[in-house]
């Protein structure tokens, strides 16, 4: 998903009559039958910075926003841990490929680090995190994804 613009709602919807908004910046070209992606203004409200929090909470990417066949840097994934994991938006996620035990070596392969995310938007169903750093391009659905630090 490309953002194409910011739009401000003036007025929300009443009566069977459609909200009234104003476009705020355009990136692109607007179609009528886009799709809007609501903003929680409660983000800006949030100070400090994320503390480090050892053997947290572990979860999977469930989806690539984008679709992108290699996410990268700003690109979203959806990972399936939620407020009800006590989850807040600012928290930092690492995600990583698990060590696995070699058949064929006494030696294990060790954890990988892929990218660091942040939590831009939590539900109670599920967390969008923004890739903010990353070292190897291999997101993917099911990659693992651990909570490193997460807000005051």
């Amino acid at each position: 998903m490309v953002p194409t613009g910011i739009i401000e709602v003036t007025r929300a919807p009443r009566d069977r009559e459609a909200a009234i908004a104003h476009v705020v910046r355009m990136f692109g070209e607007i179609q009528a039958d886009q799709r809007l992606m609501p903003y929680d203004s409660t983000a800006l409200h949030i100070f400090g910075r994320p503390e480090e929090k050892p053997d947290s909470i572990v979860s999977k990417v469930a989806l690539i926003q984008s679709g992108a066949i290699l996410p990268s840097l700003q690109d979203y994934l959806v990972v399936d841990v939620s407020t009800r994991d006590g989850v807040r938006v600012g928290d930092e996620f690492l995600l990583f490929e698990p060590h696995h035990k070699s058949d064929k070596s006494d030696f294990a392969d060790p954890e990988i680090a892929i990218a660091r995310a942040q939590a831009v938007r939590v539900t109670s169903y599920a967390t969008t995190l923004m890739i903010t750093g990353q070292r190897h391009p291999k997101i993917e659905a099911g990659t693992l994804a651990r909570r490193v630090a997460t807000m005051p």
